[in-house]
């Protein structure tokens, strides 16, 4: 989901032999990512009376893309 976000990173580390580290804050801002690469092509087919339907094509749909097809598997010719 797009937005910022502000973290705290605490360091561990050896002070013995290290100087110790103060946590630090920093804001990451998440940015939606654009999806590239798919195919949506028409297709046509013959009536047998079995569903039909058709998909996006090109890639592999990444986790926590969701993609959503309305008025797919149709089984009567629409005109």
């Amino acid at each position: 989901m797009p937005g910022t976000l502000e973290v705290i990173v605490t360091f561990i580390s050896d002070t013995i032999y290290y100087k110790e580290i103060p946590p630090m804050t920093a804001t990451l801002t998440v940015k939606p990512a654009k999806l590239t690469g798919a195919i949506f092509n028409d297709q046509t087919f013959v009536y047998d009376g079995y569903q039909k339907s058709i998909a996006i094509e090109g890639i592999i749909i990444p986790n926590g893309i969701d993609v959503t097809y309305t008025n797919n598997y149709q089984v009567d010719a629409i005109m």
